[in-house]
């Protein structure tokens, strides 16, 4: 059957009778094949059109085991060779796309070798426009089958990969290039990435930001964009992660543009993200000065509105049924108001010619709010509150005075005999910190003294210099010799009064 009777007589249907599709089947491939192996450009360019009248006839239908003959197959290797990138090539992987493009045919097995796979990225790195489009769905496709292909897909990815993006760029190409070839970067972060540098990396999350703010992409591709971030994060040298970072103008989505977003979901993602780059920090070693060394970590600006934000949601967040999983997001936040806090409380602190009352104010609040986080008894965030009030401890008078002022040392006390290791840790950190600031003018008139007597704290921090646990015992014993000496000016102080 000569293939112009072939294309004319599959294109008029819609539904295939199983026999007539069969013979039609079976002299489409044959014709392909014969068209390969004769190298005949015009034939396989004409088995184009019939290729896209074929996957519309299967209606969703597997395609028959005889397009995977051995004849077939061959051809489809032999039009990978380079000899035929500009020629033979371009037509093949569209009839290819259209045909085996997602196919969950157990045959398709027969290509998924690293060689057809290496010679698909060969292409992506040497061809344009449409054939490029093909060849990378073609890729994404394959590792999204299952996760031992798309850890092998990624494996053989070549190192420079991530250039075509840039090159696509200089060249205008229509915006689906951009978003397929994203795609591909950010969907590696599943197999950790292999060969790209985090620059790339971070150049194509920034693309996809660009591209949501513009609205060309669906919410699901911005949440890739940010769990392969993470991922990021999770894998590079931070040092690395953080020189590019500060290259890049990410800053103004995570902290303006998703941060007040109205959407819930992306700004549950972004908090994660935002939280995930707080806590990144390495230490760098000085130059030319072995052995000393020095914390690097991202610095970001905040406002009050930022503080405000979190708080409003935490408050969200922490209403919610414990196993309703947006719970979790409770910890993120917490974290991202420590360093909200940090950030005020040492500008209110450090600079002497001016405080922003309303910065005082907000941090007023958060003492009220950590207060109230402690008295639920939810260890989880109670840890993170702890970070909080040390904080707080080594910020102005008036937080300390407020945390004073609305029973800390009771709660501190109730912690002190908690069945939580790492709690009663924390508590006598608590009182140690205390026991040092309270001593200043500003504070004396509150009655410390008293409340370590009302509450028994050193009554309790005796009891735990006997504890079992070498650190608890040790912290108990430093905590009781900084109350013995406190004791001790506060009654001398007294009788030269």
């Amino acid at each position: 059957m000569d293939y112009k009777e072939i294309k004319n007589e599959i294109s008029g249907k819609t539904q295939l009778i199983e026999e007539e599709a069969n013979t039609d089947f079976i002299g489409f491939a044959d014709s392909l094949a014969e068209a390969i192996e004769n190298e005949n450009i015009d034939q396989i360019t004409e088995l184009v059109g019939v290729s896209k009248s074929i996957k519309q006839g299967l209606n969703g239908q597997e395609l028959p085991d005889y397009f995977f003959n051995q004849r077939l197959i061959s051809g489809f290797f032999k039009i990978m060779n380079d000899e035929f990138l500009n020629n033979f090539y371009p037509p093949t992987i569209d009839i290819f796309y259209n045909l085996y493009f997602e196919s969950n045919h157990h045959l398709m097995n027969f290509f998924y070798t690293n060689e057809f796979i290496k010679s698909l990225w060969h292409h992506v790195q040497n061809t344009r426009q449409s054939t490029l489009f093909f060849t990378m769905e073609i890729i994404l496709s394959f590792a999204k089958t299952s996760l031992e292909l798309g850890r092998q897909v990624f494996e053989l990815m070549p190192p420079d990969i991530a250039h075509i993006l840039i090159d696509v760029r200089e060249k205008k190409q229509p915006i689906e290039y951009y978003i397929i070839l994203i795609e591909l970067l950010l969907y590696s972060s599943k197999f950790v990435f292999f060969n790209i540098s985090v620059k790339d990396l971070l150049n194509a999350i920034l693309l996809v930001f660009i591209y949501f703010k513009n609205q060309f992409i669906p919410d699901g591709f911005l949440f890739q964009a940010m769990s392969a971030f993470r991922t990021i994060l999770e894998t590079y040298n931070k040092g690395e992660i953080i020189e590019a970072f500060e290259g890049i103008d990410l800053e103004i989505y995570i902290m303006k543009y998703f941060y007040f977003c109205d959407d819930q979901s992306i700004f549950y993602h972004n908090v994660q993200l935002l939280s995930s780059l707080i806590s990144l920090k390495y230490e760098a070693i000085v130059p030319n000065q072995p052995g000393n060394s020095f914390q690097k970590k991202l610095e970001f600006k905040y406002s009050g509105h930022h503080l405000i934000k979190a708080i409003n949601e935490l408050k969200i967040a922490f209403s919610l049924p414990k196993d309703d999983h947006n719970r979790l997001i409770c910890e993120h936040l917490l974290n991202i108001i420590v360093s909200i806090t940090k950030y005020f409380t040492g500008q209110i602190k450090h600079v002497s010619n001016y405080i922003n009352p309303y910065k005082v104010f907000i941090c007023e609040k958060m003492a009220f709010f950590v207060i109230d986080i402690f008295k639920t008894g939810e260890h989880t965030l109670m840890k993170k509150c702890f970070s909080l009030s040390y904080i707080m401890l080594d910020g102005p008078i008036v937080l300390i005075r407020t945390l004073l002022d609305n029973g800390i040392v009771d709660i501190i006390a109730d912690f002190l005999e908690s069945d939580d290791l790492y709690i009663i840790t924390k508590a006598i950190k608590f009182i140690i910190k205390l026991t040092k600031t309270w001593n200043t003018p500003s504070l004396l008139d509150y009655p410390f003294i008293e409340d370590i007597q009302k509450y028994e704290i050193l009554d309790t921090i005796e009891e735990l210099i006997l504890s079992e646990d070498i650190k608890i015992a040790s912290q108990a014993q430093l905590a009781k010799n900084f109350i013995d000496t406190l004791i001790n000016d506060v009654s001398e102080r007294n009788q030269h009064i």
